[in-house]
Order: structure tokens, then sequence, then C-alpha cells
């Protein structure tokens, strides 16, 4: 459900949602516009699992129905299994809850087709399909607010009735409002079948998340060359800096071998002013020693 997508933007810290979409579960069943013949029926198809379905919750509201109004013409079917089976058994045992039976793990659609009102209680859901499946078959809906999934397509007294969270009262009340008026009942069922996306929409909506994904790939192939570029350049960047620091070291070695010829060329000068000050004295001393042999 887009209901989600605000949320797991606020949990990731993302500023951006607009690569963030969410894909709809389609149809489970072929696409028919009929009447169907719908019996004095409620309905309730889910995995036994309470933490996330909140069936006990159902069976709650389903006493509290029973125990309200003098309704005993209209039962309760539940279809599914899991683990918390024998639990909801008791409680219906415990509680002496009539006009209710679980069918356990059975084929959906015929229940669908003949069910007048779905009885929705889940806290927990991604893209209900269970939802998706009653309103193709007309049934309406009954939800209560605090599933975020249901935001978006189950619209309040248009398409089915939403119900304050918990509230078990208004519930019942919901219940007995569809169950007495038939008129109310049959526009909601006709409304909750025309809200679903039609075959050309979905065809269009699948389209659209195709070329998004196609788009989305270029991106991450895009982004993935730039990664490897900026690793090219980085290791270019890498060894100019080191050619630089070599550069660099031999610089200060051609200032230091600078200093050394410097250094040498004073000691040179030095020698070679010493050797023509030894020259010099020599050639006085030989032409002193001529001069007095000469007398």
């Amino acid at each position: 459900s887009d209901a989600y997508i605000p949320i797991y933007r606020s949990i990731a810290n993302l500023k951006d949602s607009s690569k963030m979409v969410s894909i709809p579960n389609f149809l489970s069943f072929d696409y028919v516009e009929r009447n169907y013949s719908k019996t004095n029926e409620l309905l309730i198809v889910a995995r036994f699992d309470e933490i996330s379905k909140r069936i006990l919750l159902a069976l709650k509201i389903w006493k509290h129905f029973l125990s309200t109004y003098d309704v005993r013409d209209w039962c309760l079917t539940i279809v599914g299994y899991g683990e918390w089976e024998s639990v909801y058994k008791d409680f219906i045992n415990k509680n002496d809850i009539v006009n209710v039976k679980l069918v356990g793990r059975d084929d959906s659609k015929k229940y669908f087709e003949r069910s007048s009102i779905l009885m929705f209680t889940s806290l927990l859901e991604g893209a209900p399909l269970s939802l998706l499946e009653a309103m193709q078959m007309k049934v309406v809906p009954i939800a209560f607010d605090d599933c975020m999934a249901i935001r978006g397509f189950l619209i309040n007294d248009v398409n089915s009735k939403v119900i304050k969270s918990l509230d078990i009262s208004e519930y019942s009340r919901s219940i007995y409002d569809l169950i007495t008026n038939e008129k109310l009942r049959c526009k909601l069922s006709e409304n909750a079948f025309n809200c679903r996306f039609p075959i050309s929409e979905l065809r269009n909506r699948k389209e659209q998340l195709r070329l998004q994904r196609e788009r989305l790939l270029q991106e991450i192939t895009l982004t993935e060359k730039l990664d490897k570029t900026r690793q090219e350049l980085r290791k270019r960047q890498d060894k100019l800096q080191q050619q630089q620091q070599n550069l660099q070291a031999l610089k200060v070695r051609l200032t230091e071998y600078k200093k050394e010829i410097e250094i040498a060329e004073i000691k040179y000068t030095t020698i070679r002013h010493t050797l023509e000050q030894a020259r010099l004295s020599v050639s006085e001393n030989v032409w002193n020693d001529d001069y007095i042999f000469s007398f």
C-alpha cells in the first residue's frame, strides 16, 4: 500500500520518495462482472495468526453483536488455518458463541460468491488480498482504521464501513446496519466492485512499473559506471599525488646537490688560491737564491 511509503521514508531517514513505489496485488479470480446470489452470511478469510489478523477480536465482535441485536438468521463463516485454530475453537465453545463455523482450509472463491459482508479485523497487512477478492465478488468490507493497508481504497460509507480502532460497539452497529438495510448494503457492494482497478488500468499500471523499473536499472547502471570512473580517477589521483611527492623529493635532493656543489666550488677556489699562493712563494724563493748565487 502507498500508505507505507511515508512510514518507510521516515524510518530510513530519506528525504526523497520519488523512487519508491508500492506494487499492488492483482486480482486472484477472473474478471467477470455478474450478479452474485448472496446469502445471510458474514465471512472471514485469513491465516490463523492472531498477532496480525486478530480473529479473536472478530469473535468478540460477533459475540457482542449476537448479545446486542436480535438477529439469528445470519451466520459467520471463517475460512483459514494455522496454529491458533485450537485457541479459536476453545474461545467459541467457552463463550457459547452461536452461528459461527470454522471450515478450515478451503477454496475461498465459493464463500466470496455467496457472502454479503466481510469482517476484516487485521492490524498488519501489506496489500490485503482478501479485501480485493471480497470487493471483486461484491462483498462489503468492514474494517478498523488502524490497519494502514486499507488506506487509499476503503472509504467509509462509500465502498465499505471503516470503524475507529478497537470500537467493538460501533463495529457491531455497522454489521446490524448492513444486515437490516439492504439498500445500503447493495450500494456499498456495487461501489466496492466498481472502485477496483479495471483491467486496462492494471495493465497501464504494470507498464508504468515496468518503465520505472527500467529507468531505475538504467540509473543503477549509470551509478555503477560513475562509481567505477570515480575509482579510476581516485587511483590516478593517488598516482599523481605519489608522482608529485617523488618530484618534491627530487627537488629537495637537487637542492642538496646544489649546496654540495657550491661547497665543493668554495673548497676548490680555496685550494686553488692556496696553490697559487704556494706557487708564488716558491717562485720568489727561487729568484732570491739565483740572485744571491750571482753575487
